[in-house]
C-alpha cells in the first residue's frame, strides 16, 4: 500500500464565459509551443484516439484533452472569437517505466523495478581481493562507500613501473629473500603485492615461502645469472617468487599471467649464490671481485680500446660499480672508462673532453688509483677502457651495481 493518496485529477478540460457560464460550443485549438504549427491531443491518456484540431467543447464546457510535451492554447467561443491565448502549457509526459516505478511499494521494489538488484553493503570478508564485481548483466551493486578496504594485490592500482620494497638478500647458500613489498608488472596491467618476507631455494619452483624458486626446465649453472621475478597468479590473487636466466621473457608457471624483474643473484663455481646486499637500487658484493689484473692479462693499448667484462648482471640498464689502478713504464698519460653505448673517445689531457677518470704519471713501479667509478654496461655486462698511451697496467675491481629494476625505464 502507498504511503499516502493523492487526489484524483479531474481528466476533463473545462473553460467558463466572461459570466462565468459553461463556454458551450466553444472551441480549444492546440499548437507547437511558440509556433502556429498545429498539434495533436488526444481523447485518453492511452494515446489511442486523436481529438479534432479545434477541439468543440460540450454544453458544459468541457472535453477530454490529453497532451504529450509542451503546446501553445488558444480558447474561442462558438462564433471563433478568440478569448486567450496561453502558451508553453506542459503536459507532463509519463513513461511505462516511469509509471511502474512510481507504483512500488519500497526502495527494494523500485530498484528491482529498475533491473538493478538488491542493495549491498560490503562490511563482510576482510581478506584482500575481495572485491565487488559486475554481474553477468554487467550491472553495479549499490554500495554505501564506507567498507572498500582490503582491495587484493592486483585491484588496486599504483603508478606505472612502480616499485616499492621486495628488496633482496643473501640467506644461505642455497637460500635467498625477498622483503615483502609491491609493484607494478612488466606489462602495466596488475599491481601484485608479496605481503610478508619471503625466501626461496634454488631448488624447483613451487608456490610458496620456503619453497624453490627455478624455471620449470631450466637446471642450476655454476657463475651463472638469474633474473629474479615477482610473478602474479589472477585467478588465485596469488603472489611468488620465480628465478629465470630470462629477465624479459621468462616462462611462468600455469595459472602466472604477469612479472616484473626485482633484481638479479648469481650463483659462484660451486653452484651456490654468491654473497651480496642490497640498499634500495644498489647490490654490493661481499666481496669485492678482481676482473682485470694487468699480470695475469695483460696491458692494455691506446688503440684499439678494451672491452673489459665485469661481475654485473648482463642488464644495458645496469651500471657496474668500480675501482681501477693503473701504471705505466712509458710515457705519462690517463685512462677513460666508458660505456659501450657511447663513442668510443680517447681521453684529452684535461683541454678538452672527454676527461679521463685516472691520470697516470710517469713513474716506474708507482700504480695510481681510481675513485669510485659508475659505467653502465652492455647486455653482456661488458664496459670501455682506454688508455691515452699504449703499454698501460690497468687492474678493475667490481664493487657491485646500480639497478633500476624498471623504474623509469
Amino acid at each position: 500500500m502507498a504511503d499516502y493518496a493523492p487526489p484524483l485529477n479531474n481528466p476533463w478540460f473545462q473553460a467558463f464565459d466572461s459570466s462565468g457560464a459553461p463556454l458551450s460550443g466553444g472551441k480549444v485549438r492546440t499548437y507547437e509551443a511558440g509556433t502556429s504549427t498545429p498539434k495533436v491531443t488526444w481523447q485518453d491518456g492511452g494515446m489511442s484516439s486523436a481529438n479534432a484540431n479545434p477541439v468543440i467543447l460540450n454544453s458544459y464546457g468541457m472535453a477530454a484533452i490529453f497532451g504529450e510535451g509542451l503546446y501553445k492554447i488558444e480558447l474561442y467561443d462558438s462564433d471563433d472569437n478568440l478569448i486567450d491565448t496561453i502558451d508553453y502549457v506542459l503536459a507532463l509526459q509519463i513513461t511505462d517505466d516511469a509509471r511502474d516505478l512510481l507504483a512500488q511499494a519500497s526502495a527494494t521494489a523500485m530498484r528491482s523495478s529498475l533491473g538493478l538488484g538488491t542493495a549491498a553493503t560490503k562490511d563482510a570478508g576482510t581478506d584482500g581481493g575481495e572485491v565487488l564485481l559486475l554481474d553477468d548483466d554487467a550491472k553495479l551493486p549499490v554500495l554505501d562507500g564506507s567498507n572498500l578496504t582490503n582491495i587484493g594485490g592486483s585491484a588496486a592500482s599504483v603508478p606505472p613501473e612502480h616499485l616499492s620494497g621486495l628488496t633482496l638478500s643473501y640467506s644461505a647458500v642455497t637460500t635467498f629473500g625477498v622483503s615483502a613489498g609491491k609493484c607494478r608488472d612488466s606489462t602495466d596491467s596488475t599491481s601484485p603485492t608479496l605481503a610478508s618476507n619471503y625466501t626461496k631455494t634454488l631448488s624447483g619452483w613451487v608456490v610458496g615461502t620456503g619453497n624453490g624458486s627455478l624455471q620449470s626446465g631450466l637446471s642450476i649453472i655454476v657463475n651463472t645469472w638469474y633474473a629474479v621475478h615477482l610473478i602474479y597468479n589472477p585467478e588465485s590473487d596469488t603472489t611468488d617468487i620465480m628465478i629465470s636466466t630470462s629477465a624479459s621473457s621468462p616462462t611462468l608457471p600455469t595459472g602466472y599471467t604477469t612479472f616484473r624483474r626485482i633484481g638479479w643473484i648469481k650463483t659462484d663455481s660451486s653452484s651456490q649464490i654468491k654473497d651480496f646486499s642490497q640498499d634500495a637500487d644498489t647490490f654490493l658484493w661481499k666481496e669485492t671481485v678482481e676482473d682485470r689484473n694487468a699480470a695475469g692479462d695483460g696491458n692494455i693499448d691506446a688503440s684499439p680500446a678494451t672491452t673489459q667484462a665485469l661481475t654485473v648482471p648482463p642488464d644495458s640498464s645496469v651500471s657496474a660499480i668500480i675501482t681501477a689502478t693503473a701504471g705505466t713504464n712509458a710515457v705519462a698519460g690517463s685512462v677513460y672508462f666508458s660505456s659501450l653505448s657511447i663513442d668510443d673517445e680517447a681521453p684529452n689531457e684535461y683541454t678538452t673532453a672527454p676527461f679521463p677518470q685516472l691520470a697516470v704519471p710517469l713513474n716506474t713501479g708507482v700504480r695510481f688509483s681510481t675513485g669510485q667509478i659508475e659505467v653502465r654496461v652492455n647486455s653482456s655486462g661488458q664496459i670501455r677502457i682506454r688508455p691515452s698511451q699504449d703499454a698501460y697496467a690497468v687492474d678493475v675491481c667490481t664493487l657491485g651495481w646500480l639497478d633500476n629494476r624498471g623504474v623509469n625505464a
